[in-house]
């Protein structure tokens, strides 16, 4: 076409659709024009004359173009949830917290729409409070308050949400006859809806509408995330319905503005009936702070409450999230891990806290304050049932580790014995990569019709120090979960490559040799 060639093409490809992957195929592209076309966004360029190169280009579009997207929701994911806290701590008054988290849903969230309603106690309809649309035409937010006064009988989704307890989901509402008013939905630009419940004092009391303009937006990822919004929301709704602002400002600690101990009873008390209904694990850590009475007595009170602030903000950056904190006594706190994958990870993540809040010294009136800290765990449901048996048993499991060399002890002592493995495991192997300690075994893949070798597999092996094999499933595992895989497996690639080059230079003809590759991997954008 005159006018329009593939450079046109990218230019446009980019500006409606970013993520779109774009390979140059070309007979004559030069390698000027091939730079400038990179630099401009095209994934890659293939030569007609080497198209035995396409497959591997165009996979590797996709996957650059699914590593974007990834990186742009999750960094949509922290803008989302940080001005979501802000809103959250800052709006004392419903209706002004319920617009603005409306509006945040669309704006930072990248919905199409989002709708906040009350139950109303008498009637038991949903009465919409607040609505926030990113309308381009036909209506705007007027007609999303109209057509939402379809559903306040109850019987669309937030009516199945409300009596669940539980989200409700539709994922593609042009083919769902359950969603009412779908027809002015999808004139709207809606293709998708969600309703989560916001439950006060274990009881319905309003639910959270989002609205999306994607098929299939609502996945499992995305369904946690608001979720764990909704519960936050249902937190803030109890404190407006129980206290006033003095009563408020109660459940807080004055000193690092953490919740205190009340106020974390209630949350966890929460947490833990979510939980239940999910069939979902629970971690409850209380962190003892060691030689902290020293620093008191040494440097000033004034010093020491610099370091509880500093120990509050450093926990809070480890946690993520600091509704998940608390500061229960003068030197101890506590935070809660949701939806664990069991023991070994709190294991990991309090070596992670051990390095990230403790690695590093305090400073305190330009001097420098070291400090360490005990640790004890219950996990729920197994160490308690609800929320006093579970601190109780942490506080047990805590007063046992501040009398051992322990860092941290589980309450159940089987947990600690199999962790102590675990960990000890993890060690080795780390000290394994950095010793370069793993090789390869090169198994060969045969043609069963002419009996010869086409190709090696690299299987990554590891002999442990007492000269005994560890099983592949056994520290695989590990590997990934720490994320050490990066490291091993730029070491195997780099073995596997290197060994190939050897056969040659002996004047072999050695097949191509396959390397396992992690998702972890092929996640890193300078993995290609």
């Amino acid at each position: 076409m005159p006018g329009f060639d593939g450079m046109a093409a990218l230019a446009l490809a980019r500006d409606l659709a970013p993520d779109t992957p774009f390979v140059f195929v070309s007979g004559t592209l030069g390698e000027e024009y091939a730079i400038r076309a990179l630099r401009n966004g095209a994934t890659d360029y293939v030569l007609k004359t080497n198209l035995v190169r396409l497959p591997a280009a165009v996979e590797r579009a996709f996957t650059e173009s699914k590593e974007r997207r990834e990186r742009r929701r999750l960094t949509r994911i922290r803008e989302f949830s940080s001005r979501i806290n802000w809103a959250l701590v800052r709006l004392r008054e419903r209706d002004e917290l319920f617009a603005a988290i409306s509006r945040i849903a669309v704006e930072v969230g990248g919905l199409r729409g989002a709708r906040i309603g009350m139950l109303d106690p008498g009637t038991k309809d949903v009465i919409w409070r607040a609505w926030f649309g990113s309308w381009s035409e036909g209506g705007g937010p007027d007609a999303l308050q109209a057509s939402a006064r379809d559903d306040e009988s109850g019987s669309g989704l937030a009516g199945k949400a409300l009596r669940a307890l539980a989200p409700a989901i539709s994922n593609d509402i042009a083919n769902d006859s359950g969603v009412r008013s779908r027809e002015k939905f999808l004139s709207f630009g809606v293709r998708a809806m969600a309703a989560f419940p916001l439950v006060v004092d274990g009881a319905a009391a309003g639910v959270l509408g989002l609205l999306a303009a994607e098929v299939g937006y609502f996945d499992q990822d995305e369904v946690n995330l608001l979720a764990e919004l909704a519960a936050n929301v249902s937190f803030a709704l109890e404190l407006m319905h129980k206290q006033d602002r003095i009563t408020y400002l109660a459940l807080y600690d004055p000193l690092t503005g953490l919740p205190n101990r009340t106020l974390f009873h209630e949350r966890l008390t929460q947490s833990l009936q979510s939980a239940g209904r999910n069939n979902a694990s629970l971690a409850l850590v209380l962190i003892d702070l060691e030689r902290f009475k020293a620093i008191n007595d040494t440097l000033g009170q004034q010093a020491g409450d610099g370091v509880l602030q500093a120990v509050a903000q450093r926990l809070g950056s480890a946690a993520g999230d600091i509704n998940r904190l608390a500061r229960l006594g003068s030197n101890l706190f506590a935070v809660m891990l949701r939806q664990i994958g069991g023991a070994a990870e709190v294991a990991r993540w309090l070596e992670q806290v051990s390095s990230q809040v403790f690695g590093t010294p305090f400073t305190v009136d330009e001097r420098e304050a070291r400090l360490a800290a005990k640790a004890g765990i219950a996990i729920f449901p197994e160490d308690g049932a609800d929320a006093d048996a579970l601190l109780r048993n942490a506080e047990a499991s805590l007063k046992r580790a501040k009398q051992t060399a322990e860092a941290y002890l589980f309450y159940a002592p089987h947990i600690n014995a199999r962790v102590s493995e675990e960990v000890e495991l993890e060690h080795r192997l780390r000290k394994a990569v950095e010793r370069g300690e793993l090789f390869l075994h090169f198994q060969p893949k045969l043609d069963l019709v002419t009996r010869r070798i086409v190709g090696l597999e690299a299987l990554m092996r590891w002999t442990a120090p007492d000269g005994a094999p560890v099983p592949p499933v056994t520290f695989i595992p590990v590997l990934e979960q720490t994320g050490l895989i990066l490291e091993a497996g730029r070491q195997a690639i780099a073995a596997a490559t290197g060994t190939y080059r050897s056969w040659q230079a002996q004047g072999l003809e050695p097949p191509r040799i396959a390397v396992n590759v992690s998702q972890l991997q092929l996640r890193r954008k300078t993995f290609v």
